[in-house]
């Protein structure tokens, strides 16, 4: 799944104030895009992007119920979320 794509980068700790993980960028990378594991399951999303533009780090939200322990150390993925559907091409059945 997400493990065919490079890691974004890997967890390096836990930010103190808003308990964050923060992780260096080794990939292009935005703001409020989803994050998975290698087995591509949804960690948390990409609250801040920080840093000098040669080498940013990001600040990662965890999603609920993910615990610290099972993703600290470990590489990060974008991702892979299905496209969503179209709803505007949907018509009305006539009566």
């Amino acid at each position: 799944m997400s493990s065919k794509a490079p890691p974004i980068g890997t967890f390096l700790h836990q930010s103190k104030g808003s308990k964050n993980l923060i992780m260096k960028l080794e990939a292009d990378a935005k703001i409020g895009q989803l994050v998975s594991d290698k087995s591509g399951t949804i960690i948390g999303k990409i609250f801040d992007i920080f840093g000098p533009i040669e080498s940013p780090y990001a600040s990662i939200r965890l999603s609920q119920g993910v615990e610290l322990d099972k993703v600290n150390g470990k590489p990060v993925y974008l991702a892979s979320i299905p496209a969503r559907r179209d709803r505007s091409k949907r018509r009305k059945k006539s009566r």
